[in-house]
């Protein structure tokens, strides 16, 4: 029987690393089949060569965004396509592990009708802003953006409202979640790095998956300096608490106003490194 698994997060969460956990378990069940493979959809599109993809699956991955509460836009970094109302049962047999960046709401459940296992991934969200920070400041996202006049992740730091824009970001996206928070399994970002083992052993039991092997299998493939060797523009430190290297009081100050009580609400305690 076909699994299929859909994964959500705001970007630099950890996402990528619970979609190769995942992926490195439906293959062992006979269940891994992605849309895009299939179709070949990007193939006419994609014009860049590896070493410009941010991991080496992208060209293969399942993303998607839902719009009207009815438009469903198949997703990668560079190209949308969209798909009618009618086409969505095709496309929902064809891909057996969905991701999005997109706030959780009711048209993820109510367009998307295959049945799937939900997950949610969270990460302390002064790490993500952290992360987004360095990100658009890396070469390759200033090479794919000229425009943007900026040399260092000092410079940006200096821009209070930008990062009181990511903070809101974060903030108005994992509150969402709380809102359909039964729909899912929440998979904490830090749990991945501190007790990965059995965070993975919790992924595998949701899916069905009981063999001791096949999770010591994903902790292999999904280790932070193999995931960083083979997706180097993607991943940087795949760590935590690195955001209180850079965080000044008033930034830190900033995101307590803004999110200080979201941060307790997932058991990130507001007092820790304040």
């Amino acid at each position: 029987m076909s699994i299929y698994v859909g994964q959500c997060g705001v970007e630099k969460s950890g996402n990528y690393l619970l979609f190769r956990i995942i992926k490195s378990l439906l293959p062992d069940i006979d269940s891994y089949q992605s849309y895009s493979n299939i179709t070949g959809c990007w193939d006419s599109l994609m014009k860049m060569n590896d070493t410009d993809l941010s991991f080496p699956e992208l060209e293969s991955m399942d993303e998607f965004r839902i719009d009207d509460d009815q438009t469903l836009y198949h997703l990668n970094s560079h190209f949308k396509a969209s798909f009618s109302i009618w086409d969505m049962k095709s496309y929902e047999s064809k891909t057996a592990l969905l991701w999005t960046h997109q706030p959780p709401n009711k048209s993820h459940f109510t367009v998307l009708k295959e049945p799937r296992y939900w997950f949610y991934i969270i990460r302390d969200g002064r790490d993500v802003v952290n992360s987004w920070l360095h990100y658009a400041v890396s070469p390759r996202m200033l090479k794919r953006h000229p425009q943007y006049k900026i040399n260092n992740v000092e410079e940006l730091y200096s821009n209070m409202q930008y990062f009181k824009d990511c903070a809101n970001r974060w903030c108005d996206h994992v509150t969402q979640y709380l809102r359909f928070k039964d729909k899912y399994t929440l998979i904490l970002f830090e749990n991945l790095i501190d007790n990965k083992f059995d965070t993975i052993a919790r992924i595998a039991d949701k899916l069905g998956v009981k063999n001791v092997q096949l999770f010591n299998n994903a902790y292999e493939r999904t280790q932070i300096e193999e995931t960083k060797k083979e997706a180097p523009l993607h991943v940087r430190k795949g760590k935590k608490s690195d955001w209180t290297n850079h965080f000044t009081f008033k930034h830190k100050d900033i995101f307590k106003k803004i999110a200080g009580n979201t941060l307790i609400e997932f058991g990130y305690e507001e007092s820790n490194n304040w």
